[in-house]
C-alpha cells in the first residue's frame, strides 16, 4: 500500500507526498491494445476504484484537476495508482489562477481549468469523461478548445452505445454547471440506464426509449433493487433504493476493499427487545472489514457499511424526543468503511503518543478528546496507513447506528443496562431499571448492531465532522458533512455516554459542544470511504 508521509497546502495549491511506486502507465498498457482502446469490461474494471478513489479525495475539498491515462500506474501486483497531484486545488469554487502557475493536460482538462476559472469536482468528472471516451474508442473527443471553435455546433459523441454514451455526454458537457456534482453518482448512471432498459425488454416495453433517467429509476424503484457490474475485484453489486420512504433493504454484497488488504468476515449475535426490554429475537449476522495494523500489536478493524437510504432524525410520535431531531428526512448513503468500536486508549495512544482519558483501560474507548484531537488522529492515521481517515458524517452516523431499523434504538423500542452503558437508573419507556456503572467499559462488552458495530450507544458520546445546526432544514441529503452556516466552533456528538440518561442514547438525539473543550464523556469513532486506488505523487 502507498504510504502518505506529508499532506500540505501552499499558495492555494494541495500537496500530497507520498512513496516511489513501481509501475507502468495507463497510457503505455493502452498503447499496446488493438485499436488502442480497451473493452467495455476493462473499462468499468478501470474506472470503478478510480471513482471510488476520487471520491474519498473529493469528500476532503481536493480535486486532481489533471486525469489522464499518464497519470494512473499499474503496479506490477495489479493495483492502480492515481500519481500526480501536481495540480490539485484544494476547497471547492477556487480558481485556477494565472497561466504562469497552473498546470493542466490541454488535451483533457475541462474548460474552466483551461480558462482559468472556478474548479470543483464536475472538473475531474470532465476529464474521466475524456479518458472514458478515449479508452473505449482509442480516440480523443476535440478536446474544450477545439470545441469552442466548432462556434455554438453541437458535438455528439461517436461509437458508443447506451449507457455509455449517456455517461460520456453528462461528463462532457461544456458548462460545469451542468455536469453531474457527485462523481459516484455520475458513474451510475451507466448502470441504472443498463438495468432500466433490461427491465423495459423483460416487461414488454421495447419501444420505449428512456428519456428521463431520473424519472425512469424513481418509476421502477421497487423493481430495481440492484444491479451488477464487473472490477477487479470480480463481481460486485451497486445497490438502488426507492424514493419518499425508508429503504428496509441495504445491500449486503458490495465489498469495494482496498486490494492487497487482507478481507475478513466475523460473525455475531443481534438481539431484539420489546417496549418492556424482554428479549425477543436472537439472529446470527455476519459483516466483512480489514485490519489496519497500528504497531506496537494494536490493531483497528474497520467494518464495511453497505450503501442504502433511511429516513434521518425521529418521527413526531416518538417518546422523549427533542425538535431538533426534525424534519425527518431521507438520506442517501454511498457504502463506506466505519471502526467496529470507538477508538480504543491504545489505539489513541499508539497514534497520538499519549492517552489523555479518565477511565485508564486499554481496550476502553478514548475519552477526554476535543473535536479537534479527533480530526488530528485522523489526520495522523491518514499519514500512517496511506488511507483518508475522517471522523464521520452526521447522517453516517445515524445510518450506521440504526442499520435498517427504524425504532428508537438498534435493539428496539427501549434498552436495558444488559445492553448498553448507560445510567440505568432512567429507563426508557416501560423497561425496568438497571446498573448505573459510573464509568466506562470495554469496547465490545455489549451487542452489536446488524452492521456489527459495537457501543453506538452509550459509553462515550462520540464527534462527527458536522457543525451544529438548530434543526435539520437545509440539510445534505447524501451523506455528506453540514459545514456551512451555524457556528464553525460548535460540533456535533452523538450516542450518548456512560452518564446519560435512556433518552440520549437514542439513535435520533442530537447533542454539540464547542470543538476545543474536551470531559470525560467524549470520545470518537472513525470512517474511510477509500477503495481500491490509492493516491500518489510521482
Amino acid at each position: 500500500m502507498v504510504r502518505v508521509t506529508d499532506l500540505f497546502q501552499e499558495n492555494d495549491t494541495a500537496y500530497l507526498v507520498m512513496e516511489l511506486v513501481a509501475g507502468k502507465s495507463l497510457r503505455k498498457e493502452l498503447d499496446t491494445q488493438p485499436q488502442k482502446k480497451f473493452s467495455p469490461e476493462k473499462v468499468r474494471e478501470i474506472i470503478y476504484p478510480l471513482v471510488s478513489a476520487l471520491s474519498a479525495v473529493h469528500q476532503q475539498g481536493i480535486f486532481h484537476l489533471d486525469i489522464k491515462p499518464d497519470n494512473i500506474l499499474l503496479t506490477p501486483e495489479g493495483r492502480l495508482v492515481l500519481i500526480d497531484f501536481g495540480s490539485a486545488k484544494q476547497t471547492f469554487g477556487t480558481r485556477m489562477g494565472s497561466s504562469s502557475t497552473r498546470t493542466f493536460t490541454e488535451n483533457y482538462a475541462a474548460p474552466e481549468v483551461i480558462a482559468g476559472g472556478e474548479v470543483g469536482v464536475e472538473s475531474d468528472i470532465f476529464e474521466v469523461g475524456m479518458m472514458v471516451y478515449e479508452m473505449l474508442t482509442g480516440q480523443l473527443p476535440p478536446n474544450a478548445l477545439q470545441r469552442l471553435l466548432l462556434k455554438g455546433k453541437s458535438w455528439q459523441p461517436e461509437g458508443l452505445q447506451s449507457p455509455w454514451q449517456e455517461l460520456v455526454m453528462s461528463a462532457l458537457v461544456f458548462e460545469p454547471e451542468s455536469r453531474p456534482r457527485n462523481i459516484q453518482e455520475w458513474w451510475e448512471i451507466q448502470f441504472k440506464i443498463q438495468n432500466s432498459k433490461f427491465k423495459s425488454q423483460k416487461l414488454g416495453s421495447r419501444s420505449e426509449e428512456i428519456g428521463s433517467r431520473s424519472q425512469e429509476i424513481e418509476s421502477r424503484s421497487e423493481e430495481l433493487e440492484e444491479i451488477s457490474a464487473f472490477s477487479s475485484l470480480g463481481k460486485i453489486n451497486l445497490p438502488l433504493f426507492s424514493r419518499g420512504k425508508t429503504s428496509k433493504k441495504t445491500s449486503e454484497k458490495i465489498s469495494p476493499f482496498p486490494k492487497g488488504v487482507r478481507r475478513d468476515k466475523f460473525s455475531f449475535e443481534v438481539i431484539k427487545v420489546d417496549s418492556r426490554g424482554k428479549k425477543t429475537n436472537r439472529r446470527r449476522h455476519e459483516a466483512e472489514f480489514f485490519t489496519e495494523d497500528l504497531g506496537r500489536g494494536v490493531v483497528l478493524e474497520m467494518v464495511y457499511i453497505p450503501g442504502g437510504s433511511f429516513l434521518m432524525g425521529s418521527p413526531k410520535n416518538e417518546a422523549e424526543r427533542y425538535s431538533d431531531e426534525s424534519p425527518q428526512h431521507e438520506v442517501t448513503l454511498q457504502p463506506f468503511f466505519m471502526s467496529k468500536y470507538p477508538i480504543t486508549q491504545n489505539q489513541y495512544q499508539v497514534i497520538m503518543g499519549k492517552n489523555p482519558s479518565r477511565f485508564k483501560g486499554g481496550s476502553r474507548p478514548v475519552e477526554r478528546v476535543s473535536w479537534h484531537n479527533a480530526t488530528e488522529f485522523c489526520q495522523k492515521l491518514s499519514k500512517k496507513t496511506g488511507k483518508i481517515y475522517t471522523l464521520p458524517s452526521e447522517s453516517q452516523w445515524e445510518y450506521a447506528c440504526r442499520a435498517g431499523t427504524t425504532t428508537p434504538f438498534y435493539f428496539g423500542e427501549t434498552i436495558t443496562s444488559d445492553l448498553v452503558n448507560y445510567n440505568g437508573n432512567f429507563p426508557y419507556g416501560n423497561a425496568p431499571k438497571g446498573k448505573y456503572r459510573k464509568e466506562t467499559t470495554d469496547v465490545g462488552s455489549f451487542p452489536p448492531n446488524a452492521f456489527g458495530l459495537y457501543d453506538m450507544h452509550g459509553n462515550v458520546w462520540e464527534w462527527c465532522l458536522d457543525i451544529w445546526h438548530d434543526n435539520y432544514d437545509g440539510a445534505p441529503t447524501d451523506g455528506s458533512a453540514w459545514e456551512t452556516g451555524g457556528d464553525n466552533n460548535r460540533r456535533l456528538l452523538r450516542g450518548g455516554s456512560w452518564i446519560n440518561i435512556s433518552r440520549y442514547c437514542r439513535c435520533a438525539r442530537r447533542n454539540y459542544y464547542d470543538a476545543v473543550y474536551l470531559f470525560n464523556l467524549w470520545g470518537f469513532r472513525i470512517v474511510s470511504s477509500v477503495s481500491v486506488v490509492s493516491v500518489s505523487r510521482s
